[in-house]
Order: structure tokens, then sequence, then C-alpha cells
């Protein structure tokens, strides 16, 4: 799809020459140097954007990232061949609003990530419903399924040695790439995986071929392509959400921030595991040699737990807390086990407690306030 240059260098949206009936007469009155509102209404796979502009609909090419829901203030360049706008805030996002926006969504709700991994089974059998009208290949959904699993530590998943280093690129969320856009600054590492390789990018792309769908069926039964595309719709915005909490953690700590959605008994449970570097130098490089973990979680027959850890040159010091003193005695029953799976994996442990401490949860509360949200001044009051 070409896209026409603008001599003043503004950075511009080119409309795709096969728009419908409806869009082309509708645009004839479009005038260049018309000032308009343009929303981003969707993203399709071939990357192109999907624009609402006055009541039609285009397909369009952009020079810069734009997010769904985004609101531009835009220019006619140009009405002929193609429709060519300028746009006056194609600068990313500044990164306190950024922030803000997407850490208010998941302070609405910090489980919604894991709440919908775990309605597997409901997409599985909308998936069936809905095809093949989805637009999606069964491969594809296959795929879905398939990385929703693998974004579970279970009794398969906890033998892949590389689960956590691969979460996120499995989700989509492609920390050194797409968190330095959301920024606002530079690109930086490896660009985002292809599409297929994660849960994002099919999204994206099961949401723009139910929307297509959809409009062509119009009056139809749609209940399950629209249950469907809600779905798709919400995982997300979770994903996104987990996105923005990322920026915020690595912007004051220099690190990662991981929900790690857990089964436990065939109910999933969350995992928070917050890893902060020494050296701030070391993140871009990924080396986490030397480091500080939290770990938070709460099952259901043990409570609530919080772990501390500090690794140095593969010399490790460990602190356990439990809500419950049956929760300790039970851990420190443990701790010879624990122990040997530390040497095992190539680390000595210098120190190892275990302890009983109320209100972890609130704990968890104050440490995420504290590294995410206040220590960087990005969020006032969300609660």
């Amino acid at each position: 799809m070409p896209l026409v240059p603008i001599h003043s260098g503004l950075p511009v949206l080119s409309s795709a020459s096969s728009e419908t009936p409806a869009s082309l007469s509708s645009r004839t009155a479009l005038t260049p140097g018309e000032s308009l509102t343009a929303r981003v209404t969707g993203r399709l796979p071939t990357g192109e954007y999907l624009l609402s502009v006055k009541d039609f609909t285009l397909q369009a090419t952009s020079a810069h990232p734009l997010r769904m829901g985004q609101a531009l203030q835009v220019r006619v360049q140009s009405a002929s061949p193609f429709l060519v706008f300028s746009v006056a805030d194609a600068q990313p996002q500044s990164l306190p609003a950024a922030i803000a926006e997407g850490i208010r969504r998941w302070l609405k709700d910090p489980g919604a990530l894991t709440r919908l991994l775990s309605q597997r089974e409901a997409l599985s059998a909308l998936f069936q419903a809905c095809a093949p009208s989805s637009g999606l290949s069964a491969k594809d959904a296959q795929a879905i399924m398939l990385l929703m699993g693998k974004l579970v530590f279970s009794g398969s998943t906890k033998k892949d040695s590389s689960f956590l280093r691969d979460f996120a690129s499995r989700l989509g969320m492609s920390l050194e790439y797409d968190l330095g856009r959301l920024a606002g600054g530079p690109p930086s590492g490896e660009a985002p995986s292809a599409a297929g390789s994660n849960l994002k990018a099919l999204l994206l792309k099961l949401s723009s071929a139910l929307e297509r769908t959809l409009q062509n069926e119009a009056g139809r039964g749609q209940s399950e392509g629209i249950l469907l595309k809600a779905f798709a719709d919400d995982l997300l915005g979770a994903i996104a959400s987990r996105q923005a909490v990322n920026v915020a953690y690595r912007q004051n700590e220099s690190g990662l921030y991981l929900q790690i959605p857990l089964d436990s008994g065939g109910v999933l449970r969350q995992v928070d595991i917050f890893i902060a570097p020494d050296a701030q130098k070391d993140f871009p490089e990924g080396k986490f040699s030397s480091c500080s973990l939290a770990i938070f979680l709460d099952l259901d027959c043990l409570g609530a737990m919080a772990a501390e850890a500090s690794l140095r040159d593969r010399r490790l010091r460990l602190v356990i807390r439990c809500e419950s003193e049956q929760t300790r005695q039970l851990v420190a029953a443990q701790t010879g086990q624990l122990i040997q799976s530390i040497s095992a994996a190539g680390y000595t442990l210098e120190r190892l407690e275990c302890l009983t401490q109320a209100d972890l949860e609130k704990r968890r509360a104050e440490f995420i306030r504290r590294t995410v949200l206040e220590a960087s001044g990005r969020v006032d009051h969300f609660a």
C-alpha cells in the first residue's frame, strides 16, 4: 500500500485505494486543509489500521505505531488519488500518561490475565461454535489455545526450564522492544516475534477478522462471534495493562514484574514475581547474575506466602515468609530438598530462613505501591 510523502516532513496516514463505495462517497466531503478527528478502531493482520473518520471507516498505513481506541487530530493533505492525513499528535504518548492509563486499568482488575486464561475451555467451545465464520484459520485457533496453556505454570510446563524466560515473549509483551516504544523512547533489543508465535499477535488477528465478519453479517445470528471478539479484546486489554505496569517497574527498578498463572488443583492462582538487577546497566543486556527477587503468592491449601531472595554471583540468600505457622512448618520440613535443588542448579545457598508473618497481602500491596506507583510519581490516587 503506497504511502504518499509529505514534503513538510510531518507523519502521515495514507488510506487504501480499496475502499467501500460508502467510504468513497463520504470522503468526497473532505477537502485538503480540513482538520478532523480520526479514531483507531482496529488493526489488520497485514499491519494496516482501521480508522473511523466521520461516518465511514478506512484502511490506512502509518509510519508511527498507533493504539486501539486512540483518537488522532489530523489534517487532510490530499483527497486524490489517496486520502492522506498529516497527524498533529503522532509522537508517542508521554510516559506518565501512558503509564497512568494502563495502571488504572490494571488496578481495577489486577488478576484479569489469570482470570481470562482460566477460561480456556470456554474459549475452545466458542471457537468450535464460530468456525469457520470467525475468519481465523484452524491453525491459528489451535495456536491460541496452545499458547494459553503454555502461559500457565502447571504439572506439564514446570518441566520447561525456559518457562520464565519465555513467558513475556509468548504473551506478546516483547519487553525490550514494545515497552521501550510504550515509554516513548526508541525501540531497543530485538523486534517482536512473528505473528503466530505470541498470544498478542494472534489475538489482534482474531479481533480484526471477527470485526470484518460481524460487519459483513450484520443482522444475522452473531452471539458466539460477539462473545469471542469480546473475549479477545478483554485479553488484549489485560496484556496491554501488564505492559504499562512493567514500564513503571522498569522505570523505577530497571527490572521485570511478572504475573504468572499457577495451576493449583485445577484452579488458577496468581504468582507475582519482581526481579531487580543490582546494576541498571544489566537490564538492557538481559543480565541478572546479581539481582534481588520478591515473590508473592496465595494458595488455597497453604494460604499467603512470600519469598525474598538475593543473588550475587551464584550465591543465594533466601527468606520465606508464611502467614500461618502450620504452613511455615510444612515449608521448613522441605528445606533439605530445596537446598539440594538449588545446589543441583549450580548455586550456593548462603542463608535460608523460614518465618511466620501476618498481613502478607498488605505487604504485597505496599511493595507494589512503593516500586511501581509512588517511586516514579506516575500515579496519585487510584484506589
